[in-house]
């Protein structure tokens, strides 16, 4: 087993690295839905994390040797503000906390190192932990980061003092590659679902795991439902009213590797790799229908999604912006005003 998942870290490191690659031919695959428009672009250099301020309409963009923070107020005239080295082999993820004005960058085998972004003209570096496996992504919640670190679990890092964060505890998993938080609940991709109750940071308690058909590579979760993006098996949803008893609700077929994603009003977005974005309705969790698509440039490797627009870290081409109203029948709908009911 050990093998194995030191296998499978090593292909989400792949993956992960797609950006270090020499660029591909642009994607030709059509819209299904011309509302889901390009209405800016920023950067022609690889690609492939992102984090997102929407008070201060801040994207933070992560490339191959820098991150860039980006004014988005006027998405079609993007600004960079400031810039800096983030001197890392492997860049997997960036993590902002708007309590607190940190970035956290997560650099697989170099681990996580934390940033003062509250003057985004001058960022500054504050501090580092350097996790015993790789680290592949985070979740922050009070003084705690839950770090989702490969063969090695899940890892709970206390960063009241971000120049000398320390562990404090951790739950060992198999291939830990992504953590969302919900409540006292963190959600952990690890070859399925696993949720770890987090009420006390320093006696983290499994109380669930299911089985997942591919790779689980992200989580999204909306307090009843898990959206788990696994890998080539697509999108797959799980109900989590009982968080001791997860269940498999529904799935859907994506085109491209499911990587990232983001939710916002009743409707996913998925970053597909190679499959672009799309944009999937779970109104009714139980039948989730694919609403829109939109091809980018290149792999389609992060998303966040913020009042009506649509971030998205695209391999060789930098940041994509698009819009985020979608027409279902007739009708355009702006997700920001959350006027659809969900059904439950």
């Amino acid at each position: 087993m050990k093998k194995y998942s030191i296998a499978i870290v090593s292909t989400a490191v792949l993956l992960c690295g797609i950006w270090y690659t020499d660029a591909v031919s642009a994607r030709t695959m059509p819209d299904v839905d011309r509302n889901m428009c390009c209405i800016g672009q920023w950067g022609s250099e690889p690609a492939c994390a992102i984090a997102h301020d929407e008070s201060r309409n801040l994207v933070f963009l992560g490339c191959r040797d820098y991150i860039y923070i980006l004014d988005v107020s006027k998405p079609n005239t993007t600004m960079k503000i400031s810039d800096f080295e983030h001197l890392a082999s492997t860049l997997c993820e960036l993590c902002f906390d708007y309590n607190t004005n940190r970035l956290y960058a997560i650099q697989g085998e170099q681990g996580v190192a934390i940033w003062d972004v509250s003057n985004a003209s001058k960022p500054t570096r504050l501090g580092h932990y350097d996790t015993p496996g790789y680290a592949c992504a985070l979740a922050s919640k009070g003084s705690y980061l839950y770090v989702a670190d490969g063969d090695r679990g899940l890892r709970v890092l206390d960063v009241s003092d971000p120049a000398t964060p320390y562990e404090v505890a951790c739950v060992e998993m198999t291939t830990a590659c992504n953590v969302s938080i919900y409540a006292s609940y963190a959600y952990v991709a690890d070859l399925g679902l696993r949720i770890v109750d987090i009420s006390n940071p320093a006696v983290p308690k499994e109380v669930a795991y299911v089985e997942t058909p591919g790779v689980a590579r992200d989580i999204y979760v909306d307090g009843y439902y898990a959206y788990v993006t696994d890998d080539w098996c697509g999108l797959l949803i799980f109900d989590v009213t009982e968080v001791g008893n997860p269940e498999q609700i529904s799935s859907f077929a994506t085109c491209g590797y499911t990587w990232d994603i983001d939710g916002s009003g009743s409707n996913v977005y998925v970053a597909a790799c190679d499959g672009g974005l799309r944009v999937i309705d779970v109104s009714n969790p139980h039948e989730p229908q694919e609403i829109a698509i939109r091809a980018t440039s290149y792999d389609a490797l992060g998303v966040v999604v913020a009042q009506q627009h649509v971030y998205v870290a695209e391999s060789m081409a930098g940041l994509g912006i698009y819009s985020h109203k979608i027409t279902r029948g007739n009708t355009a709908i702006s997700e920001s005003t959350g006027n659809l009911a969900v059904n439950r």
